[in-house]
């Protein structure tokens, strides 16, 4: 994401006024999703505004609509990520063989929960699944995961697994995808928790926090390191495995850095509650979830 940042920045600095309008265009779409990655919001949304008000075609109001979803959900708008993911799904079909496979990248499982996102997705996942042929390429696995975790909310258990297979499949194929593989294993982990393998779920789910504790991770810990973390409390506390929620519990109590989600915020002043649900203390518990209720209605990321 830094690397990113840097050359897009220095891409946006020689693009002056007699560079093609659509080269500007997509240099500050790549830009909005480098700084949504780095946690910089505001600068996400300052290219969010200034994208706006300029023409943009079907691909690249696709993606200007999935990276305004991400600024939005990242500031607590929750509420606004349906309409921009419908928009998005109303772009890819325009044309779906051609802008389906340049745009996935963009689209986020993350949203599940969110009101009013079970339709959009559904709209969204039927863009892509418009663009598939016969033949299985890479970027299919994204909207699989998308799938999945829209059939586990509808608790719909066999579309859940056909979709991890499918994603696992794809992964497989084409010899390991990173970033599908990430999304895999977050809905892999929570299905796992929720049909009764909490064992096997923490096993997902702690690498992809304690990663963050690598050099490598550095330029992503920052923005994401809270949301994994929370992640697994998360898993540890719909597997009843007290001891494993308890050894991350300070630490998941931590105010947020700037860069991270509102939903951060959220996660973190509701675990004292768990906690003191745990040392049965009802008094305490009661106090710490009506103090974070009203902006948990308003800030909802279940996934997390």
């Amino acid at each position: 994401w830094i690397r990113a940042h840097e050359s897009l920045q220095r891409a946006s600095a020689l693009l002056d006024e007699r560079a093609p309008p659509r080269l500007r265009t997509r240099v500050q779409l790549s830009l909005m999703g480098a700084r949504n990655g780095l946690g910089d919001r505001e600068g996400a949304l300052a290219l969010r505004d200034a994208l706006a008000t300029q023409p943009l075609d079907a691909a690249e109001r696709a993606i200007y609509h999935l990276q305004a979803a991400w600024c939005h959900m990242g500031g607590g708008e929750c509420a606004r990520v349906p309409d921009d993911l419908r928009a998005a799904a109303s772009a890819v079909a325009v044309d779906p063989v051609r802008i389906g496979p340049q745009t996935v990248d963009r689209a986020h499982s993350i949203f599940i929960g969110v009101p009013g996102v079970q339709q959009a997705f559904a709209e969204l996942l039927a863009a892509y699944g418009a663009a598939r042929g016969p033949a299985i390429a890479p970027w299919q696995g994204g909207p699989a995961i998308i799938d999945g975790w829209v059939a586990l909310w509808a608790a719909d258990r066999p579309r859940t697994e056909a979709a991890i297979e499918h994603a696992r499949d794809v992964i497989r194929r084409f010899g390991g995808i990173p970033p599908l593989q990430d999304g895999l294993a977050r809905l892999e982990a929570m299905h796992l928790v929720l049909t009764g393998r909490t064992a096997d779920a923490l096993a997902i789910a702690e690498p992809l926090y304690t990663r963050f504790a690598q050099a490598r991770a550095a330029a992503q810990r920052v923005a994401f390191e809270g949301a994994y973390l929370h992640g697994y409390a998360r898993i540890a506390w719909a597997g009843a495995d007290r001891a494993a929620f308890l050894a991350v519990a300070e630490r998941a109590s931590q105010a947020p850095r700037p860069q991270e989600w509102a939903f951060i915020g959220v996660a973190a002043r509701t675990v004292p509650g768990q906690v003191a649900l745990l040392e049965r203390d009802w008094a305490r518990a009661a106090a710490a979830f009506e103090a974070v209720v009203d902006d948990y209605v308003r800030i909802r990321c279940p996934m997390g």
